[in-house]
């Protein structure tokens, strides 16, 4: 097994600075953020008031009153505009700071990776999704090129064309914006493991907490296999006449594998074994859960 890079730079990267700061962001997302005092990176989601994903972060100390966020979605404006909608009286100043930073993503990580992430200079934050974990490494935008030739030193090679994109799907991990969005809930979309259920209020936290206690998610993300690419995404899947949920990603293995993809179907469904499709082609493309 080798890892590989893939170049995100572009992705949003705040930078929330002054004395209410974590405070604020306390109040505001998923997580409990407490651990960020004593220095350690915390992953955490901003959902709305009906408890959707606004974006998934990466929380980046860089001292008491300075927090780097790092973000999933590709519009840093939203990502910044959503903070400062809660900023009334609160000593907070929230800046942009994507185009002064070059974001790479590492993976199908090797146990020697983190031997050696430390010495690249810049920030390093581990991305838990799941099973499976992504390094991202954050610097100043003039040592790429440095960086990438050292990663290459270590054994650490460019993603060829695709690669990520199947790595993610086989993975289930999912993205901006196919799989994350305001359209989705951090309970179907499998993100669990950044809620903390004992921190007390954050804005949807009412919402996700019913969900998760009434047993009232509606749709899971699960992996799937299909046979042939079904064209345009995102796809109905149905179930003889009933649409069952919908394939957002999709990436094609070997050959001799056909394709795997990511999408949502309905709870409900999930007990049972009956068929499933796409339709809209000549001919139906046959779906099964992986």
């Amino acid at each position: 097994m080798r890892s590989f890079f893939i170049n995100v730079t572009g992705k949003s990267i705040v930078r929330m600075s002054g004395r209410d700061s974590l405070d604020l962001l306390q109040r505001i997302s998923t997580n409990d953020l407490l651990l960020v005092k004593s220095g350690e990176k915390v992953q955490t989601i901003l959902t709305n008031d009906k408890g959707r994903i606004v974006d998934v972060v990466s929380v980046i100390p860089h001292g008491f009153d300075n927090l780097l966020l790092a973000g999933s979605n590709p519009t840093p404006a939203v990502l910044k505009g959503w903070i400062e909608k809660f900023v009334i009286m609160e000593d907070i100043t929230v800046t942009d700071v994507t185009a002064d930073y070059y974001q790479l993503l590492v993976f199908d990580l090797e146990p020697n990776v983190q031997d050696f992430y430390s010495q690249l200079g810049g920030d390093f934050v581990f991305e838990k999704w799941g099973s499976s974990t992504l390094l991202r490494l954050l610097g100043d935008t003039g040592s790429i090129d440095s960086v990438i030739r050292k990663l290459g030193e270590w054994g650490i090679g460019k993603e060829l064309p695709g690669l990520f994109e199947k790595y993610r799907i086989s993975n289930g991990i999912p993205a901006f914006p196919s799989e994350l969005s305001t359209t989705y809930n951090p309970l179907e979309a499998g993100l669990d493991g950044m809620i903390s259920w004992t921190k007390g209020c954050y804005v949807g936290q009412e919402v996700i907490a019913r969900l998760d206690t009434y047993k009232k998610v509606q749709r899971k993300i699960v992996r799937l296999r299909l046979e042939k690419h079904p064209g345009g995404l995102p796809a109905a899947i149905m179930s003889r006449e009933h649409q069952v949920g919908l394939l957002t990603s999709a990436s094609r293995l070997d050959d001799a594998e056909g394709l795997v993809g990511l999408g949502y179907i309905k709870t409900s469904f999930l007990q049972t074994a009956d068929e499933l499709s796409i339709r809209g082609g000549t001919e139906p493309v046959r779906v099964t859960l992986m």
